[in-house]
């Protein structure tokens, strides 16, 4: 089971996926770039989209400035389109460990499951042939 950012607050370690290899050097970078991001853009959320397996395709751009108002269902239909899903798979989300509900707000979500260290919220993508 994929499961990264379920740590207690106390606990600031990060757990990314299996594949994904995280340097202090690179979690600094990320800080500093969340920090000037949400001063520019204070309605927006930062979002790290990420591989949730290896079979699944890559997406061409992994960094989003996401509208707090928009719902995690209104983000997929995004991340669908720049990940070019034939009409038989099925796209799935998983945010902190669990698979959100697609009627949850972007800003409640980030608020729930943002990284303590860096401050983005990172989202992990799986895809599943469930039509065909």
């Amino acid at each position: 089971m994929l499961s990264f950012n379920n740590k207690k607050k106390e606990d600031s370690s990060f757990d990314p996926p299996f594949f994904v290899k995280f340097t202090a050097d690179s979690v600094v970078k990320r800080r500093k770039s969340f920090e000037s991001i949400t001063q520019k853009y204070p309605t927006r959320v930062p979002v790290l989209v990420e591989r949730g397996t290896m079979d699944s395709p890559e997406i061409d751009k992994n960094k989003f400035l996401v509208p707090k108002n928009i719902t995690l269902a209104d983000f997929m239909t995004i991340i669908r389109s720049r990940i070019k899903l034939e009409s038989t798979q099925s796209l799935y989300f998983m945010v902190g460990g669990v698979m959100p509900r697609a009627t949850d707000y972007m800003d409640i979500l980030y608020n729930k499951h943002k990284n303590i260290d860096d401050g983005f919220l990172y989202i992990t993508y799986c895809i599943e042939n469930t039509f065909g």
